[in-house]
């Protein structure tokens, strides 16, 4: 069987982006070749740019599976990435030049009897139209996140709350409070293409300093952030007058934009494979055609691990609970701040807190200190790699997944959960459906619901133990391979 896979990041890449959907491809793939599951090729697109040659095309690039996995990118795609550096660009939904490229590949390198979409950034959306000339290949599209819907990807309003509503466009006007400017974005993904070219590595002191000075060449603009993007004012955060004939053009993209990613989708792929329930539900929800979707929790290395730990029943005079990931809003880590801020100190003083969080904000940095004079104990970690994780979570009893967004599912939900240690969650997102008990559930942003869930759990009104009673198990990459091979066989 030959299989295309593409996401807007190669799932090796060198600066570790792309997030948990890399380490997921990156996994997969490499299963499917110890098994000799099919002919495997990679395409990413909307990072490789090149100052020299500014037509569309595609070259070979290499990983770390060498000729077991071809892998290919498109250079000056028309789409950049990720998503929210194209937030409101035309091109997002169609572009001839690259999609012209994109079918190009698939014709020179197919055919293919599958191309597994894990993301659409990167590529105009009309490449989907493929499958008017390959009738025969399977489409398939991994929804692990909502960029379909959503522009900035994860449905996530001002970075304030859960976006259930985007008043037909007009909130997306004011949703971002700064946008890509696009020459700037495409400025530094042409010098990273040509340092890395020359063999300047991603992590060097001389890469970083390139990037750093890009902020002197762009002054008019806010700053570069993270060697991607220079940010300016959206238009509908300035202060100059927007007459209301053109905030409705700009609600209309958006709009249209939505229509237009359902509509291809629900035309051309032939399996929409949602990551969790809540994942399937969201998207029946914004339109795609039910009879398409299928539920399917992504593989993970972390499934082999749970047969080899206890699984935590009970505590003892003390709950250690536990935060991994990241200092942000949408994932909950304020809302944390807050709550354990807000509990009663007599509460406070039989739990212990262990966080693992790159220290990016010193101001929250500080709370967490003062919360050491508050609680039993506080142990922080700045990071951590996955090496790390049996030591951090060797003491903890409960996790804690607090997020305010419809977070498809968590992998660090994934990690605490496969070394036998229960989550307590909020209401959004897939993380609960791992426990499948609402007494491990709170209502998302609601500090009281929180505090009495943590006070149930001291008074043992329920106990540890009643999490695994209807505990789903974890899905290991050999079972989600035998799922994906049934649906790539599928007729559709």
């Amino acid at each position: 069987m030959k299989i295309l896979f593409y996401n807007w990041v190669q799932f090796d890449d060198p600066e570790g982006r792309g997030g948990g959907v890399a380490v997921y491809q990156k996994h997969l793939i490499a299963k499917m070749i110890e098994n000799k599951k099919g002919d495997i090729y990679f395409l990413s697109s909307g990072i490789a740019y090149n100052a020299f040659m500014r037509k569309v095309y595609y070259r070979p690039t290499k990983n770390i599976y060498g000729r077991k996995c071809r892998t290919f990118e498109i250079v000056n795609s028309a789409v950049t990435s990720p998503g929210h550096f194209c937030y409101d660009a035309d091109s997002v939904l169609s572009d001839s030049e690259t999609t012209r490229v994109f079918l190009d590949f698939v014709k020179r390198h197919g055919p293919f009897e599958v191309v597994h979409f894990d993301n659409l950034e990167g590529i105009p959306a009309e490449v989907t139209r493929l499958k008017e000339t390959y009738p025969t290949t399977n489409l398939i599209l991994m929804l692990h996140n909502y960029y379909p819907f959503c522009p900035q990807v994860n449905l996530w309003k001002s970075d304030e709350a859960n976006c259930s509503d985007y008043n037909r466009g007009h909130d997306c006007i004011r949703c971002l409070p700064y946008r890509a400017n696009q020459q700037v974005v495409i400025a530094a993904h042409r010098i990273a293409f040509h340092l890395k070219a020359v063999g300047v590595h991603p992590k060097s002191w001389f890469y970083r300093t390139a990037f750093r000075s890009i902020r002197f060449l762009y002054k008019p603009y806010k700053y570069l952030a993270k060697r991607r993007g220079n940010l300016v004012p959206s238009r509908g955060c300035t202060k100059s007058k927007i007459v209301l004939e053109e905030l409705n053009s700009q609600a209309d993209f958006f709009v249209q934009r939505r229509r237009t990613f359902v509509s291809l989708i629900n035309d051309h792929v032939d399996k929409v494979l949602a990551v969790s329930r809540r994942v399937a539900v969201i998207a029946e929800h914004y339109g795609i055609n039910k009879a398409k979707i299928e539920v399917s929790y992504i593989g993970t290395v972390h499934a082999e691990k749970q047969a080899n730990y206890n699984l935590r029943r009970d505590y003892g005079d003390i709950l250690t609970i536990c935060y991994l990931g990241y200092m942000r809003r949408d994932k909950g880590f304020y809302f944390l701040l807050d709550a354990l801020e807000a509990m009663h100190i007599a509460i406070a003083k039989r739990i212990s807190i262990v966080i693992a969080v790159e220290k990016k904000d010193y101001r929250a940095y500080e709370r967490i200190e003062m919360l050491g004079r508050k609680f039993n104990n506080i142990y922080f970690t700045n990071g951590y790699i996955h090496e790390q994780l049996d030591e951090i979570l060797s003491r903890v009893d409960l996790g804690i997944i607090p997020v305010l967004w419809e977070d498809n599912l968590p992998q660090v939900a994934i990690e605490i959960v496969s070394r036998g240690i229960p989550i307590l969650t909020s209401d959004l997102g897939g993380a609960s459906e791992l426990g499948d008990n609402s007494k491990f559930v709170f209502r998302n942003g609601n500090t009281t619901g929180f505090i009495n869930k943590l006070e149930q759990v001291l008074k043992r009104d329920f106990l540890l133990a009643e999490f695994w009673e209807h505990a789903m198990p974890l899905v290991s990459f050999d079972d989600h391979i035998k799922q994906l091979e049934y649906i790539y066989k599928q007729k559709h």
